[in-house]
């Protein structure tokens, strides 16, 4: 049958390999989990590829092609040897893309296909798990998001019962790709982002179904989880709308739906506050209490930063700030992402008021975030510009002091 005859008839949902598929991705789960630096080992990767390829080769055999012809992805990794950043982005562009064969036509690839709303549910654990090791830990936080979405895409369409935790992959992700910008952005896809974000977090919330995930992937996961998103995305969106970077139609649908700024930090520290409470009990609870309070305490310092009367704002973003890094300690999670990510926002904070101080605990982040994740990582780099601007107002004020005295 012609390719371009059978490309436009549906394909339909993959049958054959499914459980091989499936097999294929357990048995490399070990290999998964393994990152060394912030980049998953190759072997992971090259897993991966030979598992959907499996499919993809498949596919192609029913429209009558060649596998040269639609399969996307590229193998040519030596098992030898570590991804380079390079090769992450690639690696999820590839697999998310689609061939030039395919693109003539207007009709998404095999591997995307196996990957969205008709491919194999079985797969979709996994594929949250590829999502957290190249995007989450290797840093590929924008080629990330066409894999996060066509999981979104699977969950719904199939009706999974994952699909809370799906939406929520979205929104940290989107979250995510904001607050490692160290700016609020006023690019229409930037601010497009932050909306979708803010959107993923609501209907999260409202899914009534039992948690799905566990914390093999996740500090948190279910409620509390929906609500810490919703508060991150509803803090990072009221802190654009109040400094007018968002207009126009989208702004106009942010405050039809969240009233204003205030409401939405409201709302934002009501929510975290509830969620401290569910998890007020168990094994983790001093932990997860730290992701939370730390959240409450970015939450205060945007707030903050758009209020003429700061100074109490400030000091209790500072004081819930250090509520986290007390609950971390006592929770002996100091090597941990999370407290990293704490000490970055609670030095942030800090810079203002005691600039030597805040350094410090900038330092402390960046030495965890370089050590877990490598200085490639936007949250790494992240916290360097910070520094960079630390020192920058560090050295004004130098020269303002001198150039006072000299006068």
């Amino acid at each position: 049958m012609p390719l371009q005859a059978a490309c436009l008839q549906p394909v339909p949902r993959p049958l054959v390999a499914n459980w091989a598929l499936a097999s294929i991705f357990r048995s490399a789960e070990a290999s998964v989990q393994h990152v060394h630096n912030g980049i998953p080992s190759t072997l992971s990767i090259m897993s991966f590829l030979s598992a959907v390829g499996v499919l993809v080769r498949e596919y192609c055999g029913q429209l009558g092609a060649g596998p040269s012809k639609c399969l996307v992805i590229r193998p040519a990794l030596d098992s030898g040897q570590q991804l380079s950043e390079t090769g992450v982005r690639q690696f999820l562009r590839d697999l998310t893309g689609r061939c030039s064969v395919c693109f003539s036509l207007g009709l998404p690839c095999p591997s995307a296909q196996v990957l969205g709303a008709t491919g194999p549910a079985t797969l979709l654990p996994l594929q949250r798990k590829l999502l957290r090791r190249l995007a989450f830990d290797a840093g590929d936080i924008r080629g990330g998001l066409p894999l996060a979405r066509l999981s979104v895409s699977k969950a719904i369409r199939q009706q999974l019962p994952c699909l809370q935790e799906v939406l929520l992959d979205v929104a940290e992700l989107l979250n995510l790709r904001a607050y490692a910008r160290t700016y609020v952005s006023s690019r229409p896809s930037a601010l497009a982002e932050l909306e979708e974000a803010l959107s993923s977090a609501s209907q999260a919330l409202d899914i009534d179904q039992d948690p799905q995930g566990g914390g093999e992937l996740v500090p948190l996961w279910g409620l509390p989880r929906a609500r810490l998103m919703l508060a991150r995305t509803l803090s990072s969106a009221a802190h654009s709308l109040a400094l007018c970077n968002m207009q126009g139609a989208r702004r106009e649908r942010m405050l039809a739906q969240w009233t204003s700024p205030d409401e939405m930090f409201k709302l934002a520290q009501h929510q975290i506050q509830v969620a401290i409470s569910e998890v007020s009990s168990g094994e983790h609870a001093l932990f997860w209490q730290g992701i939370l309070y730390a959240a409450m305490g970015e939450s205060f310092f945007c707030q903050a930063v758009v209020r003429e009367d700061s100074t109490e704002v400030v000091q209790r973003s500072l004081t819930t700030f250090q509520n986290s890094l007390r609950c971390f300690q006592l929770a002996g999670r100091t090597n941990s992402l999370q407290y990293a990510d704490a000490l970055k926002d609670y030095g942030k904070v800090l810079c203002g008021v005691d600039p030597a101080a805040g350094e410090r605990a900038l330092r402390a982040s960046l030495h965890i975030l370089r050590r877990s994740l490598g200085s490639g990582h936007p949250c790494t780099r992240n916290v360097c510009r910070l520094l960079d601007r630390a020192d920058t107002d560090s050295t004004s004020m130098e020269s303002a002091g001198n150039e006072h005295a000299q006068t």
